[in-house]
């Protein structure tokens, strides 16, 4: 394709197929000249810098038809987001140029720059509330690591939570990447869905990916108190991370993840479990082998699911890739939220405060605190052996923490402290604490070793956002009411406990104590 433009306002151009590979590898066989066929990559899409100036470019595509509704996005150096739309198919054939004239005139450029999503904390997930352009920083998740030298920015799938595909980029459209952001557009008229958006190296190979969660009318907060010390008084999402409303409904059900991995699967669209449909890059699962085993594949292949028959999608289980207390960079929450503490769920009984939903249109647990009801439905999750698709939808809803989960049926709440990680299950996200921050020391002595030692007790409107570090080398990210610890060797240690918004603690058969530090408790 052959191109001019004198504009100088410019900074990065792609093309992007609807359905047809646009850049890719060819082999050429040296006896006849003839091209041997095309090998698939993951890039979609050719990515241009125009920020070298203005004048002719020329594309190398491969033979292909660009549908319509394919086209051109661009970035001016202001930040607007631009257009070419195509309106018919264009068929492509090998060893021609076409002569697309001067592009200056036919750019539809949006009047504002883009809406920064990264401005005050960057995520691997945001939450897009109205039409229009967006922009997020391409780092790393929750950190300020970049994620390297980025080709192309990518629509990789989009779903609205139904067992029918949505129209391709009618969820989210123009992915296009530059420099420091990655740029993309939610179209007029959208439906609520979830979609997976990525940039990627010179090599085809995706870099990072991040979840856009479309939902016209945002999500909400809820507070699990009763009022009184019942319920653990966390600040939770109203709904499943991906989830289209806050229901015991199948749109309730939201989006499914493996522990530790910050990019969703589908879930199921129907009360006992069909898997909805996607647009663009279909879902896939692989076995657990040398070549799969790292988070650095995980991260290149978000689409797909790593199983095994021992539980696992890492060799060796890394409990550290998703803490509540400190958000990580495979933090699978949105802006403002982390990966919810163990003890969120504390007090929610069946029976008790709660009831079990099993009808034709509700499945799942739903809890009442005070006048409000949390609902927690029944959403199942993905085996991690791969040989059974679906697992107990409708009848059990799985929810991880930052490395065990909780199971939720019809006898009760339970927490699974051995919950393997290759399990792809819901997730429940806690807010961001706020008020400030509160620790106190303990010097505490352990006579003999092995010596166990009962935890502090506190309380609060912070009680789930804390942390216990005992001394020893070991940390805890969450401190729950009657946990213990045991010191291997015997000696005197120094034990921190760090919150928010606490208000009091107490000391419970901890044993030992023989200073108490409260410089910092105000």
């Amino acid at each position: 394709l052959k191109l001019s433009f004198m504009r100088e306002d410019l900074s990065s151009m792609e093309l992007c197929s609807v359905d047809s590979l646009v850049s890719g590898l060819y082999g050429i066989e040296t006896s006849t000249g003839n091209a041997n066929g095309q090998y698939a990559t993951t890039n979609a899409k050719i990515h241009i810098d125009m920020a070298s100036g203005h004048g002719v470019k020329y594309i190398a595509c491969l033979p292909s038809t660009l549908a319509a509704g394919s086209g051109f996005s661009l970035v001016s150096r202001d930040g607007r987001l631009g257009h070419i739309p195509m309106t018919s198919k264009n068929s492509l054939k090998r060893g021609v140029i076409y002569d697309m004239g001067s592009i200056d005139e036919r750019i539809e450029f949006d009047t504002d720059p883009a809406t920064d999503l990264s401005a005050v904390e960057s995520a691997n997930c945001y939450i897009v509330s109205g039409s229009g352009s967006y922009r997020i920083k391409t780092c790393q998740g929750n950190s300020s690591e970049s994620v390297g030298e980025v080709a192309f920015g990518r629509v990789v799938w989009e779903t609205a939570n139904t067992s029918h595909a949505p129209k391709r980029f009618s969820i989210v459209s123009d992915a296009v990447a530059d420099g420091q952001y990655l740029y993309f557009r939610k179209p007029e008229g959208a439906p609520d869905g979830n979609a997976l958006i990525s940039v990627g190296g010179k090599d085809g190979l995706i870099l990072w990916s991040w979840h856009i969660w479309s939902l016209e009318n945002g999500v909400t907060d809820q507070t699990y108190s009763d009022g009184g010390s019942t319920f653990s008084g966390a600040v939770m999402m109203d709904r499943n991370l991906g989830a289209l409303d806050a229901g015991l409904t199948a749109k309730g059900y939201g989006l499914l993840y493996q522990c530790g991995r910050k990019d969703p699967f589908v879930g199921s669209c129907t009360l006992e479990g069909s898997g909805a449909a996607v647009a663009g890059q279909p879902m896939m699962t692989v076995s657990l082998s040398e070549d799969t085993c790292f988070i650095e594949y995980a991260t290149a292949n978000p689409y797909v699911r790593i199983t095994s028959d021992t539980g696992e999608w890492l060799m060796e289980p890394d409990n550290t890739l998703w803490s509540a207390s400190n958000k990580t960079r495979y933090d699978p929450c949105p802006a403002g939220y982390h990966i919810q503490y163990e003890s969120a769920f504390n007090g929610i009984a069946i029976g008790s405060n709660s009831t079990w939903r099993s009808s034709y249109s509700e499945r799942g647990c739903r809890t009442q605190m005070g006048d409000t009801y949390v609902n927690f439905p029944a959403a199942g999750a993905k085996d991690y052996s791969g040989s059974s698709v679906w697992f107990n939808v409708g009848y059990t809803g799985y929810y991880w923490n930052d490395s065990t989960g909780w199971r939720f049926n019809s006898t009760a709440v339970t927490l699974r402290k051995q919950l393997a990680h290759g399990y792809a299950a819901s997730v429940r996200c806690q807010k961001n604490a706020t008020g400030p921050q509160l620790s106190f020391s303990l010097t505490v002595s352990a006579p003999v070793a092995n010596y166990v030692m009962a935890s502090p007790s506190i309380s609060g409107p912070g009680y789930p956002s804390a942390s216990i570090l005992w001394g020893d080398g070991s940390d805890e990210e969450k401190l729950v009411d009657g946990s213990t610890h045991t010191y291997v060797e015997s000696g005197t240690y120094t034990l921190t406990v760090n919150g928010y918004s606490f208000t009091k603690f107490s000391i419970r058969s901890l044993g030992g104590v023989s200073q108490v530090d409260l410089s910092s408790f105000k």
